[in-house]
């Protein structure tokens, strides 16, 4: 367990994937989860959205925004046509990430 709990902004939280990750994160005692970004479900409280009591986070589909909210990480499970916009507002604000989402070309590493 960790000293302090660990701040997650997650990004794709009403997908697939997205949900599993923030009802594990909402059930941990060494994670917060700090903010969730999803174009689905905006302005609805995540844990309403993934079928569970609320959890007091509001859905954003403001990833930006929720990143300058300083979390200590970012879980990225979105689609591949906003990976790299993703990847560079976590890059810009210096918010490590975890990126779920596949398929990235040699030229999207090289830019990275």
């Amino acid at each position: 367990m960790l000293a302090t709990p660990l701040k997650v902004c997650l990004s794709g939280a009403t997908g697939g994937v997205g949900r599993c990750l923030a009802r594990a994160i909402l059930a941990r005692d060494d994670f917060i989860l700090d903010s969730a970004v999803a174009r689905t479900a905006a302005g609805r409280d995540l844990g309403e959205a993934i079928g569970q009591e609320p959890c007091g986070v509001v859905v954003t589909v403001d990833l930006a925004a929720a990143l300058d909210r300083k979390p200590d990480v970012v879980i990225d499970y979105t689609h591949p046509s906003s990976r790299m916009a993703n990847v560079m507002a976590a890059v810009e604000r210096r918010v490590p990430m975890v990126i779920g989402t596949t398929g990235f070309s040699s030229a999207e590493f090289e830019e990275i």
